[in-house]
């Protein structure tokens, strides 16, 4: 196929530069396909024959015409399949990261429960050691008031 291709380039090449054929028949976008096949290749990889009539003219600028659509449909299917590719991979991604994004929260709110729930069992600690210290003081301060009134001592205090 590229070489059939090649050769109906080669062959309408060489009747628009040897002006064996009216150019008026070869429009803009022919010639810029011609040059744009021709300089993707230096040197012909054979030698062509010129087409004989019009007609043979006519039907290479057929097929050139059918291989330029074809192969732009399929750069646009190629294209648009990207696109595809791309937006799934973009939801994809996206999805990913939601679900990482909840992961990380949720274990941020378990751990923020979590040191919650240890700060108040620490304050609830810290609230028992100072009631049962002001316990053991109030015993220590009443068995001490119950030691003077039953032997009717007063603590010796100096300067009296």
């Amino acid at each position: 196929m590229n070489q059939e291709l090649l050769l109906c380039a080669y062959r309408l090449q060489a009747l628009v530069s040897q002006q064996h054929y009216c150019a008026r028949h070869i429009d803009a976008s022919s010639r810029r396909l011609l040059l744009l096949i021709t300089s993707l290749h230096a040197e012909p990889p054979f030698h062509n024959p010129l087409p004989a009539s019009k007609e043979a003219v006519d039907a290479d600028l057929e097929f050139l015409a059918m291989e330029m659509f074809k192969s732009r449909e399929i750069s646009l299917h190629t294209e648009k399949f990207k696109r595809e590719v791309r937006d799934d991979v973009r939801q994809e991604v996206r999805e990913a990261v939601r679900e990482e994004m909840a992961d990380i929260i949720f274990e941020m709110e378990e751990s923020n429960s979590v040191i919650e729930q240890e700060k108040k069992q620490d304050e609830e600690k810290e609230r028992g050691l100072i009631e049962s210290a002001i316990r053991g003081y109030q015993r220590t301060m009443m068995a001490t008031n119950w030691f003077f009134f039953f032997t009717d001592e007063l603590p010796y205090v100096d300067g009296q």
